[in-house]
């Protein structure tokens, strides 16, 4: 164990540790205690060091009774301070001990190490030093690595000690082959006890995230040296860097050489592909919110990333992955008819999913699809806190993993040593892994692992959270009127379509894909603003909307989409064959594959229409003529004036009970009974039945239960009292019954005036459903704090507690868990005999507060909204039809 061919000036090199043992060093210190501690390691094993050592460097007990004495070096990391006796320095300098202390990064050990040494210029080449500094981070991750296994085997310390020596000789003398040789033994020394716990190989993965301002010249860079190489980006990325943006430039010659970085970026990338030395974790073109948009926004988005690996990398492999929360448990269906290899079960942003830890699994969905995934949180190894805690997560793979592996997450340019260590150590022997990519993990594990699912009500995303404390958007309204705006555009999807086989000339034809990117973009925008004035004044302190600069996107984009319907419309109207004739007519087109009855309010400006077998019926409302029609799956219906050869059609008036009388509505099915105490809904008759099928109301809840005593009795209550002010009937029919409500809501401990509302609720004659309108005139108590706990909601109530109450999300019915879910399509709840559908229009926060109520948010801290709607649907067999009915008109 002594050196055997040098002068030995130093009997030991000791590193002074926080902690009784190695198995006790802390894992929870400070990133500046954390790179001490693991720095003094490693420059422990500084070779011109160890030339002057007789052992080579251990651990002691920093408060251990009695102090090294001479002819001891001693490292002091910054964490082993405290506990040292106060005076340590003068201690260790009367015993002519030499120390190295108060240093946290490496190059600083380093130049301690050497100064203390009196060594001149002619040192160590750096790569070779780096390169002991790595056995050093090895042995001490080994040996760790051995008391979690609960093995406590340490290496062969007496051929270890004989091949550090020889090395370090080696590399003094200026022999670097004959080093290496060495090197090479130590290594495979500690492999060998590695091997004695976990014989199984382990791997590795070097997963680079790039940031928006990484440049191609730096992944080139960093692809052409990596053996191995994970690289996380979206497609909106890979267009950046391969230069498709636009290179953004001052003079033709700065072009020029960023077109030239960009070549070269896409050559390196397709090269290391092909070789195998690269894979790609991606899959969306843009990360949007998948959870609050539809089933096509997110199949689209995936489609145009194929497409755009496919144009640079041909058929590469790609794996799934996402930095900002979009994690379903419906996502191996979708990924697996893209052809993923693989999936990353991992939420690198805020949002709960489950989060049980695997290295290796098969991701199954509800459908039964499945797809290789790991689940395993990538370790920052940038990070020396991180790296601390390395043989506790390697050692939870090794236990639970049928191949011990560890995500190893960086930047493209490195601030500390770790990953150089670990790609050091690797080449010599894989002590602690082998570099692989992700298609050689998958390939070898994909067939060793049995399916694993995962219900829909363990994923809840962070955005509402996220918007409400940034003030980027409006946190309730604006997911739902980007939702309306993806609905709209699949109706004028369905039109281009129809335009395109009638015209395929037409220029609108290639619009939509322009309109989508602007939808894309402007929610882009939305999640990048943040709001970092802390003084800027709440929704209550101004007039001003925090979300003024997306509105007018959102805005241009609804009259684009409007635009190129009515180009279209008009488009087809003319190819519609018909005699010449001064007529004028409204043309009705239904871009649904089922069969929709239209209500068309007759432009008072035309003559009746002409009676006509799609028509179902007509009624005279309030000054004005309704028709209702029937439009075939995917078709359309001409309605034209009525003339000399065409008779009109003949409107029904008012007859029999009026629709809308004082605090009560009713049509065909049902009648709505509304409570005069509250304003809101109290019941939903069916006729001929007794139960009450749905309530209603507007309150606010409290984040804290607010207490009242009443007779001795303290009563606690979570919400505000709603209370009805005036009630007048806007229309009694024939075919629309219509009432306004004005309400207040009110503390029910000071009875002070919260907030003020008006509630329009609207039935139809015909149709099993009716509408609510709410529209806030007054905000006095605006809500403040966490917004699913403080809140303005629409309170529903239905009377089967057992009822089985499901949502949608990308248009697929599933259920859900916890108190708080997200669905911007629909709530059912539904029993044997009975179903209730709840469509929100696209606002997709909601909160069970018991078995048969549910609140669905409205205002939040943030919201700067003031009207929303509601659509009840009774008994609807398919509850996405009556969500396209109610979003696409």
């Amino acid at each position: 164990m002594t050196s055997p061919s040098h002068q030995q000036e130093f009997q030991d090199i000791y590193i002074l540790i926080p902690g009784y043992s190695i198995e006790d060093l802390p894992t929870d210190l400070t990133e500046e205690k954390a790179a001490s501690l693991l720095n003094a390691f490693a420059a422990a094993w500084h070779p011109e060091l160890l030339v002057r050592s007789a052992r080579i460097p251990d651990f002691r007990q920093a408060d251990a009774a009695a102090l090294p004495t001479g002819r001891t070096v001693v490292f002091v990391p910054e964490s082993s301070t405290d506990w040292l006796p106060h005076d340590w320095q003068q201690r260790l300098t009367d015993a002519h001990c030499p120390f190295v202390f108060g240093f946290s990064d490496r190059s600083d050990y380093c130049r301690a190490v050497e100064e203390l040494l009196q060594l001149g210029d002619n040192t160590v080449p750096e790569d070779l030093k780096a390169e002991f500094f790595a056995l050093g981070t090895a042995y001490v991750q080994v040996r760790l690595l051995s008391r979690r296994m609960h093995h406590f085997v340490d290496p062969d310390n007496h051929l270890l000690a004989n091949e550090a020596f020889d090395a370090a000789a080696a590399a003094v003398a200026g022999d670097a082959g004959k080093a290496r040789d060495h090197l090479r033994r130590c290594f495979e020394c500690l492999l060998d006890c590695r091997e004695q716990f976990y014989p199984i190989p382990c791997c590795l993965l070097d997963l680079c995230l790039p940031s928006e301002t990484t440049s191609a010249e730096d992944l080139t860079t960093l692809i052409r040296t990596s053996p191995a190489l994970t690289l996380l980006v979206s497609g909106e990325d890979l267009t950046r860097l391969c230069g498709e943006a636009g290179p953004v430039a001052n003079t033709a010659d700065s072009a020029a050489e960023s077109d030239h970085e960009c070549s070269q970026f896409v050559s390196a990338m397709k090269a290391a592909v092909q070789e195998r030395r690269l894979s790609l974790l991606t899959g969306h073109m843009r990360e949007l919110r998948l959870t609050l948009s539809t089933l096509r926004a997110a199949y689209c988005d995936i489609a145009e990333l194929r497409d755009r690996v496919s144009q640079q990398l041909g058929d590469a492999e790609l794996h799934w992955a996402r930095r900002r929360f979009g994690i379903t448990s419906e996502m191996p269906t979708l990924l697996k008819h893209f052809e993923f290899t693989s999936a990353l079960h991992v939420v690198l942003d805020n949002g709960i999913y489950p989060d049980r830890e695997r290295g290796q699994m098969s991701w199954q969905a509800e459908s039964g699809t499945t797809i290789p995934a790991t689940s395993r949180i990538p370790v920052a190894v940038d990070s020396a806190a991180a790296m601390l805690r390395f043989p506790d997560r390697m050692t939870e793979s090794m236990q639970e993993d049928r191949v011990a592996m560890m995500m190893l997450a960086r930047l493209p340019q490195l601030q500390t040593p770790w990953l150089r260590d670990l790609q050091i150590i690797a080449s010599y022997a894989p002590v602690l892994g082998e570099f692989v990519t992700l298609d050689e993990l998958v390939n070898r594990t994909s067939d060793q692992v049995s399916p694993t699912k995962f219900g829909a009500g363990e994923y809840l995303s962070p955005y509402l959270i996220q918007s409400s404390v940034l003030k980027t958007e409006s946190p309730v309204s604006s997911p739902a009127e980007l939702y309306g705006l993806r609905r709209q555009q699949e109706s004028v999807s369905f039109l281009l379509s129809l335009q395109s086989i009638l015209e395929p000339s037409s220029e609108r034809i290639s619009a939509l894909p322009l309109v989508e990117q602007q939808l894309a973009d402007t929610e882009l925008r939305r999640l990048r603003t943040t709001n970092t004035d802390s003084a800027a004044p709440s929704m209550d302190e101004t007039d001003a909307s925090p979300t003024d600069t997306t509105a007018a996107g959102t805005a241009s984009i609804g009259k684009q989409l409007a635009e190129i319907a009515d180009d279209c419309l008009e488009a087809i109207r003319r190819k519609i064959p018909q005699q010449e004739s001064s007529t004028a007519g409204r043309l009705l087109v239904n871009p649904s594959p089922w069969k929709r009855t239209c209500l068309l309010d007759w432009p008072n400006s035309l003559k009746l229409p002409a009676a006509d077998s799609a028509i179902t019926g007509s009624w005279e409302q309030d000054g004005g003529v309704l028709v209702s029609a029937d439009i075939p799956a995917g078709g359309f219906v001409w309605l034209h004036e009525s003339s000399a050869d065409r008779a009109a059609v003949v409107p029904v008036g008012r007859s029999g009970k009026p629709l809308a009388e004082e605090l009560l509505l009713r049509n065909r099915f049902f009648e709505v009974h509304f409570s005069e105490a509250t304003g809101g809904i109290a019941s939903v008759v069916w006729h001929g039945q007794r139960s009450n099928r749905v309530s209603q109301q507007v309150s606010f809840r409290f984040d804290q239960p607010k207490s009242v005593r009443v007779d001795d009795e303290t009563i606690s209550h979570d919400y505000a009292r709603p209370r009805l002010v005036s009630s007048r009937v806007l229309s009694a029919g024939p075919y629309v019954g219509e009432i306004e409500n004005r309400c207040e809501i009110t503390d029910p401990v000071t009875g002070d005036v919260m907030a003020k509302f008006r509630q329009i609720t609207t039935v139809e004659r015909e149709q099993p459903h009716l509408s609510v309108r709410i529209f806030f005139d007054d905000i006095v108590h605006a809500p403040r704090g966490n917004p699913w706990m403080t809140y303005y909601a629409c309170r529903f109530a239905w009377d089967n507690e057992s009822a089985a109450v499901t949502r949608s999300l990308l248009g697929q019915a599933c259920g859900f868990r916890n108190e708080r879910f997200e669905s911007p399509d629909y709530i059912e709840a539904a029993d044997e005999e009975q179903r209730l559908l709840i469509i929100p229009y696209g606002r997709p926060w909601h909160r069970r507060t018991s078995g048969r109520t549910l609140d669905s948010l409205l205002l939040v801290e943030g919201e700067d909204h003031r009207d929303f709607r509601f659509r009840l649907c009774f008994d609807e067999s398919y509850p996405m039809r009556a969500v396209a009915e109610a979003m696409q008109p």
